[in-house]
């Protein structure tokens, strides 16, 4: 189950392409090349990121002006987020390398710690962020849809 969270993890926060050459601009003005679609691949991630946004709109009761403001900052977060489990997998992966010394497994677990630390605190800074213009139970609500369309994705109720 566990690698099913970070696979729909991955999934809903996937950076996609704004422009026809595969590249996204962020809001710093750098260009990042995207990977192209494999052939093999059903997921329409711009499709998906679409369909994620007008559910959570509708369930969060969003308005326009609160989706425009809320959505950059949104992905923003999930973006970071998942650089932050890509540098837990590698501390999971060097874990499953072998036999480790008792202090190799005590500085896994500390830089383990320190990654679940900072993605804690990057939520706390968002939500802060998402206060200036959301009330606290509006971003429950968001926080809430969110979950319910990541589950639904899971289960493959998203098409």
């Amino acid at each position: 189950m566990r690698l099913g969270g970070l696979l729909l993890a991955f999934v809903l926060g996937f950076s996609m392409p704004t422009h026809a050459s595969g590249t996204t601009e962020h809001e710093t003005g750098v260009h990042v090349q995207q990977k192209p679609r494999k052939p093999g691949c059903r997921m329409d991630w711009q499709e998906l990121r679409r369909k994620q946004e007008a559910f959570i709109t509708q369930h969060a009761g969003l308005t326009q002006a609160e989706a425009n403001f809320f959505f950059p900052l949104f992905h923003e977060l999930k973006q970071k987020q998942r650089e932050i489990r890509r540098s837990m997998h590698r501390i999971y992966r060097g874990m499953e390398s072998g036999t480790l010394t008792e202090k190799q497994c005590d500085e896994y677990l500390l830089q383990i710690g320190k990654l679940q630390k900072q993605s804690t605190e990057l939520e706390i800074t968002y939500y802060k962020k998402w206060k200036k213009k959301l009330s606290a139970s509006k971003i429950i609500k968001v926080l809430s849809a969110d979950r319910r369309f990541s589950k639904q994705v899971f289960e493959g109720k998203v098409k």
